[in-house]
């Protein structure tokens, strides 16, 4: 993939990104039920977008305790979709200064590509642990989350293809 090709799609993938997680963002806090993401309890944004792991503190508390055996109760209300406004915001932001060549929040080139590879790693691990609380404790799936995933995936791909 050509590198101009590449920065493209980052900065696409980071917008569709961005857009999907305000989403989720908005119906974490709205009162009423999201009109065209419930399907029954099967696929259902409203039980994995307004539950319990559709927090930092809430998706932490069960990896510790499947790690350690015993239950955690750190107390962390940020919301998974304000995370990933943030994290796609960065990628959208550092794709553009790397494009350009140009320094962001102090990192240079190599830096900042090597942080874009990080940040992409962290994020794939931290929604495969997603995908797992869907389908194994949750038994139920968010079409918009999956949605954000697949955007995800692609970003990665871009991400790594492109060379310093």
């Amino acid at each position: 993939m050509r590198q101009a090709t590449a920065y493209k799609i980052i900065k696409i993938a980071a917008v569709l990104a961005v857009l999907i997680s305000l989403f989720l963002l908005y119906q974490h806090y709205a009162k009423e039920s999201s009109r065209f993401c419930n399907f029954g309890k099967s696929f259902s944004c409203d039980i994995v977008n307004k539950g319990e792991y559709s927090t930092v503190d809430g998706v932490a508390n069960l990896a510790l305790s499947l790690v350690f055996g015993a239950n955690f109760y750190l107390n962390i209300p940020i919301p998974n979709s304000l995370i990933s406004v943030i994290v796609f915001g960065f990628m959208f932001f550092a794709a553009h200064n790397l494009q350009k060549k140009k320094s962001f929040l102090g990192m240079r080139e190599g830096a900042l590509l090597k942080a874009m590879q990080g940040i992409m790693v962290a994020s794939i691990l931290y929604a495969f642990f997603l995908i797992y609380i869907e389908a194994a404790v949750l038994y139920s799936w968010c079409v918009f989350c999956l949605a954000l995933d697949a955007v995800m995936l692609v970003m990665a791909v871009a991400v790594f293809s492109i060379k310093r």
